[in-house]
């Protein structure tokens, strides 16, 4: 397990099962292949600057950790993921959570539906949420389409969450009482640190809902993260435990992903009509 930790072994993996594909790619599709490398500058640029200053937001304190209140950090973390994206939603919450938690015994339950919910379902209102998203906005989707899947949205992460508050409460009862007498003793009010980043944020959302150029698009979400982290003092990133290792896994990763899913899509753009899937039950 331990090789996996690197991501130059993750690169190494990505590339040699990219590698055919590219080689081919360059005398088959070329064109598709790079119009492919410049939507993974595009939507790398984003998660960096989203991930660059989420990372330079830190909310101090410590909340009780009872059903309702984790389901409450779930609800806000599904909502700021189609503001800040999954990426920087996490970035921002799963702290503060795993701090609350860490007085109780059962708690691999509370951070599996927040990868449900904060990092996944959550994100799908806008294209800053999810990178299906992103690319679907890069090519010719409008922005605010997305805001059309508030339904499903809300199906989903409302029967999550009520799940989740379900299970929990079950479980709290499972506590020791004492554990959950330490957990009111260390409650303390919550905080903001760095929230000039907030700012910064609310340029990302501008940028990439105003702005069509993708060069210019580009050049504002790297200057916003640029600004951001020269002007966050590096003891704010520091209780956030931040590094640079978990973007440039997701950089390594999808760099793989987005060279093989060429050759997928062209399938599919030519034989879509063939496959008879007219509805969404079918």
């Amino acid at each position: 397990p331990h090789w996996w930790e690197k991501n130059v072994n993750k690169a190494i993996v990505a590339g040699l099962l990219a590698a055919p594909i590219v080689i081919w790619g360059l005398s088959t599709f070329r064109h598709e292949l790079e119009h492919s490398l410049l939507e993974y500058v595009s939507f790398i640029i984003l998660l960096g600057s989203l991930f660059t200053i989420s990372g330079g937001l830190y909310l101090d304190g410590d909340v009780r950790c009872r059903p309702r209140d984790n389901s409450i950090v779930l609800v806000i973390g599904s909502v700021l993921a189609n503001l800040i994206g999954t990426t920087g939603a996490a970035m921002l919450l799963i702290r503060p959570l795993l701090r609350a938690t860490r007085q109780r015994r059962k708690v691999v339950h509370t951070v599996v539906f927040f990868i449900f919910i904060v990092c996944n379902t959550g994100g799908c209102l806008t294209p800053l949420g999810d990178p299906p998203l992103f690319l679907g906005y890069l090519n010719g989707v409008p922005f605010t389409w997305t805001l059309t899947l508030w339904k499903p949205w809300l199906l989903v992460n409302a029967l999550l969450i009520a799940i989740y508050f379900v299970y929990d409460s079950i479980l709290v009862r499972r506590e020791a009482p004492e554990s959950m007498a330490h957990d009111r003793a260390q409650a303390t009010p919550i905080r903001v640190l760095g929230w000039h980043n907030i700012f910064f944020l609310g340029g990302v959302v501008l940028a990439a809902a105003l702005i069509k150029d993708s060069k210019v698009r580009d050049g504002a979400l790297l200057a916003l993260a640029v600004a951001s982290y020269a002007t966050t003092r590096s003891s704010i990133r520091e209780k956030n435990g931040f590094s640079w290792s978990p973007i440039i896994e997701v950089a390594v990763l999808f760099a793989g992903i987005f060279a093989t899913m060429v050759p997928a899509l062209l399938y599919l753009k030519a034989h879509a009509p063939e496959l008879g899937i007219r509805t969404p039950l079918q």
